[in-house]
């Protein structure tokens, strides 16, 4: 009697629940277990029953543990795990100390970030996933069997503890998002067999975005709320202006801005400091812009500063005036991660009798890079092809750069080494006043580098500092980096007011043209250039030297 009242009152309370859940059929199944669980275990629920050993409240009996509960989320279908460890990940089981030993049981069964994504998005990050590599076969497996299981990894090869639980596996249904720099993927992800097979899409984020109506109109949105974010109602037309011409700066692209916004970020909130000490609460004005953007300089150019000091001091030889035979101004870069800077670097040529053509001197005590090396090399085929065609090679030029005791990479001074090369062949000086920066292939063509802006204004600060300028000063640059040029106001006011220029080339005949102010000659049908011109110089040193060659092999034989 008794038991047949007891189905009638639980049944009364269960089956109402039931209702709220018809849509889930494991919640129904699990209702009908609890009603028929308390229907046998009836003597659970008398006084008698917490004298037992083992006695388990029938609020711990049938209590539920919810593992995921996305009530109070703002985005529940999407989660960011940013340390993806095997327990963050797949969840784990906690354990509660119990006399001298531990115990746990259903209710200790915790989350991991695959159960709070489960049915929404998983974002991780690449070189976190990509310093767990266990955790990263584990989520290969996940993914590729649909289901999330909890292990104890732990307690692999220990003792097992009796009664502790074995959740069963949740099926798993998400998408993985891996966002991380390019060399991740290129070092650890696309080198797995199994990556193109889980992961199907690749999104390849370009850091600069083209300068069109709307892509200046998000990044000033953006910018907009980067300020409100610290309190500042709003960025000025101009201060937006300012942005504008740094972002594209950073780009190294008059075309482009840089989507590099948490570095905007960071530039506006020190805007904001300024414009509050400046006594402006809720505008931020482009002075601020550039006061905050010169307080970074200021902080980060120590080592540029030493530079240029070393440079007025005359422990670096570098001339601004006048003219040498050659010797040429080159234009290096320099990187110190978050700063960037250029600077002029005396490149220097001797050439005389010999068959051994351009000799690199960097190359020859193991202080350039294989760019470097493979420029070259070069110039010793411009060098052969341009003059060597119906005579041997006939001479040995040797270039270096001056003072370099840190070693040299890249090929942006080619032409500066050509120049330096052929004033010397020629014994035409070459111009002081001018720097020049450039790659070149094997038919002379001048060819883009990077950092050309730096390199600018490096020599800039050395023409200044030097004496303040002539208004003959100037670099001459790739006209293929002519987009590249995002320059400082001081430099294109120095420009606009003609103390200070930049030439573009196409070749290396134009180069030479402005550094050593002779024209290279055109050849005739025989392919001689004329005696004045540059190429006729060359031509005909190399003659000479090509017959004393001749009678010294020939008094030798």
């Amino acid at each position: 009697m008794s038991k047949t009242i007891a189905e009638a009152a639980i049944a009364l309370l269960v089956d109402s629940v039931k209702l709220e859940f018809t849509e889930h059929t494991g919640i129904a199944r699990w209702l009908d277990a609890l009603k028929e669980d308390a229907v046998e275990n009836l003597q659970q629920f008398g006084a008698e029953a917490a004298k037992q050993p083992g006695f388990q409240p029938p609020e711990i009996r049938y209590a539920v543990n919810l593992l995921v509960d996305h009530a109070d989320d703002e985005h529940p279908n999407v989660v960011l795990e940013a340390n993806p460890t095997y327990q963050n990940l797949f969840g784990q089981l906690e354990y509660r100390q119990a006399g001298a030993g531990v115990t746990t049981d259903f209710s200790l069964i915790r989350a991991g970030s695959l159960h709070r994504a489960n049915g929404g998005v998983l974002v991780l990050r690449a070189e976190a996933l990509a310093s767990q590599p266990l955790v990263w076969q584990f989520l290969k497996g996940a993914i590729r069997d649909g289901v999330i299981q909890i292990e104890e990894l732990h307690r692999f090869n220990g003792i097992p503890i009796a009664g502790a639980p074995r959740p069963k596996s949740i099926p798993l249904k998400l998408k993985v998002v891996i966002v991380g720099a390019p060399r991740w993927y290129y070092t650890f992800f696309s080198a797995d067999p199994e990556f193109q097979a889980y992961f199907k899409i690749k999104a390849d984020i370009d850091s600069d975005m083209e300068a069109t109506a709307s892509n200046l109109s998000c990044l000033g949105a953006v910018a907009q709320q980067m300020a409100e974010k610290r309190g500042s109602c709003a960025c000025s037309e101009g201060a937006l202006t300012e942005l504008f011409g740094i972002s594209s700066r950073w780009a190294a692209d008059r075309t482009k801005v840089s989507a590099r916004f948490e570095k905007l970020d960071d530039l506006i909130a020190e805007a904001v400091i300024i414009a509050r000490s400046n006594g402006r609460k809720d505008t931020i004005e482009q002075d601020d812009i550039q006061a905050a953007r010169a307080a970074k300089l200021r902080r980060d150019q120590r080592v540029e500063d030493r530079s240029q000091e070393a440079i007025q001091k005359g422990a670096i030889k570098i001339d601004v005036k006048g003219e040498v035979i050659g010797q040429v101004n080159g234009l290096t870069v320099r990187s110190q991660g978050d700063h960037s800077f250029g600077g002029p670097s005396r490149v220097t040529a001797r050439a005389y009798i010999g068959r051994r053509g351009v000799l690199n001197i960097e190359r020859d005590v193991s202080m350039g890079g294989p760019i470097q090396q493979k420029a070259a090399m070069i110039l010793q085929g411009y060098f052969a092809g341009q003059f060597a065609r119906r005579i041997p090679p006939s001479f040995t030029a040797s270039m270096t750069f001056e003072q370099n005791y840190g070693g040299v990479e890249g090929d942006s001074a080619t032409l500066a080494e050509a120049v330096a090369i052929i004033s010397d062949l020629t014994q035409l000086p070459a111009r002081q006043d001018i720097a020049i920066t450039g790659s070149m292939n094997q038919l002379g063509v001048a060819q883009s580098v990077g950092g050309v802006h730096h390199k600018v204004e490096g020599f800039f600060r050395t023409c200044v500092e030097a004496g303040g300028l002539t208004g003959t000063q100037g670099c001459i640059v790739p006209a293929s980096n002519a987009d590249s040029l995002v320059l400082d106001e001081e430099v294109t006011s120095a420009i606009a007011a003609g103390t200070f220029s930049i030439w573009t080339a196409e070749s290396l005949s134009d180069a030479l043209k402005k550094l050593l102010s002779t024209p290279t000659g055109e050849p005739d049908d025989s392919g001689d250039y004329p005696p004045e011109s540059i190429f006729g110089r060359v031509q005909a040193t190399l003659r000479t030297f090509n017959d004393e060659l001749n009678r010294s092999e020939r008094f030798i034989g």
